[in-house]
């Protein structure tokens, strides 16, 4: 082997080495000796390009993988990492077809599978995910990204026993994860399990007690247990230590709103929004303030841009059809409500809203459907029960009317 190749090697393995602890930027000194020493080499570059992905160099990290490719168009691992700077992009669905380019030339390679189990669930396919995430766990049963992606997944998919199995198969193969710890106190805590999610969450933040994911959920939990003041603490310490989390704030905001601070909870998202904020979630959640302050086109718009935001968000949807309703705006309304049943058929709330539009719209057939199909979703929707009999009460279907408007009495006597 000539010298210059094993001096390319000894700098290109320090920038490994490099890549694989926490100096991004020494890795990327590594590299750039690498790839001025061997500029031929495919990997050089691919791996240069990594490390500029690391530090957020999207742009550079791109050219340097374009030249990765143009030097070995088969190069898997290359068309891979540039798939997830696409992504990171916004480039969906050139991010896509780069992934699926790369899982066709390189099927047993289980990070590749692992990227593109990612970029589906970002694009709102969590059962393509789901699929994905198990092949990379095929190839490489202790992959914990996987195993702990493979979760999160199934949390989306309401799966929360199988979530909870996967996360502590994760805590065997790795029992230092706070990703799986994490997960695991989330299933538990959507389980109504609030004791035994606090504790996973607080074994997370023994292992990284700056770990602003594991606050929140922690805050959540205390949110369940009434603990409000703990709660706060929580959201406010995730807050401090990444002010871009918008989960913690909107939590924040949720619990002020319900002890009764809710002008509180308004003035910290309406802080959160003076500068762009791009995080649908925390439109939503302003939005659901401002309904509750009775300021109806206040919320319409801040709805309107959570679903902007976000296309795929039913129940910003469902929300927005909610005060639509208030301004009686039924055509709207109607519209607003049949997007988030079109995304999610198993929302109730969306079918009473939808349902609730055309009663006013006077399409009775239509709405009661709806209020059935709530009903059948959710049979305790009292609200659904009473709309259902004004409806029969429409369509002179007196005894039936009755029989609901006792069964609505029967679950709210107020």
């Amino acid at each position: 082997m000539r010298r210059e190749q094993l001096t390319h090697l000894a700098v290109h393995d320090a920038g490994v080495g490099g890549a694989q602890g926490v100096d991004d930027t020494d890795a990327l000194v590594h590299f750039d000796k690498a790839a001025a020493l061997e500029p031929g080499l495919a990997w050089a570059h691919s791996n240069r390009g990594s490390a500029l992905r690391a530090l957020g160099r999207l742009d550079e990290a791109l050219t340097a993988t374009d030249q990765a490719i143009a030097l070995n168009a088969s190069y898997a691992e290359a068309i891979a990492n540039r798939a997830a700077i696409l992504q990171t992009l916004g480039r969906l669905s050139e991010s896509l077809t780069a992934i699926d380019q790369a899982v066709a030339l390189a099927p047993n390679l289980p990070n590749v599978h692992f990227n593109r189990a990612t970029l589906l669930e970002t694009i709102g396919r969590p059962r393509d995910a789901l699929a994905a995430f198990e092949r990379a766990i095929q190839l490489k049963p202790d992959y914990i990204q996987a195993l702990c992606g493979r979760g999160f997944t199934l949390l989306s998919l309401g799966r929360l026993d199988d979530a909870l199995a996967g996360f502590e198969r994760a805590l065997i193969a790795a029992p230092q994860s706070v990703n799986a710890e994490i997960g695991k106190g989330t299933a538990l805590q959507l389980m109504q399990r609030p004791d035994a999610a606090l504790s996973a969450f607080e074994r997370a933040l023994r292992l990284n007690a700056q770990s602003a994911r594991a606050l929140t959920g922690k805050g959540n939990t205390l949110r369940l247990l009434k603990r409000y003041d703990e709660a706060l603490a929580c959201f406010e310490n995730a807050s401090a230590l990444d002010p871009d989390d918008a989960d913690a704030l909107c939590s924040r905001a949720q619990t002020l709103k319900q002890i009764g601070r809710t002008e509180e909870a308004l003035t910290l998202l309406d802080a959160a929004v003076v500068a762009p904020n791009h995080n649908p979630h925390v439109h939503h959640n302003r939005g659901l303030i401002l309904q509750s302050l009775g300021f109806f086109e206040d919320a319409v718009r801040a709805h309107g841009v959570a679903t902007a935001l976000k296309p795929d968000f039913a129940q910003a949807f469902s929300d927005r059809a909610a005060a639509l309703l208030d301004l009686e705006r039924w055509t709207e309304a109607a519209a607003s409500a049949g997007q988030s049943t079109a995304l999610d058929p198993n929302n109730a709330d969306a079918h009473y809203n939808h349902g609730t539009a055309l009663q006013h719209l006077r399409r009775f057939d239509d709405a009661l459907a709806d209020f059935d199909t709530a009903l059948r979703l959710k049979p305790e929707h009292a609200a659904a029960l009473n709309n259902r009999g004004l409806v029969l009460q429409d369509m002179n279907r007196p005894g039936e009317a009755l029989a609901s408007f006792d069964a609505a009495l029967r679950l709210n006597p107020q």
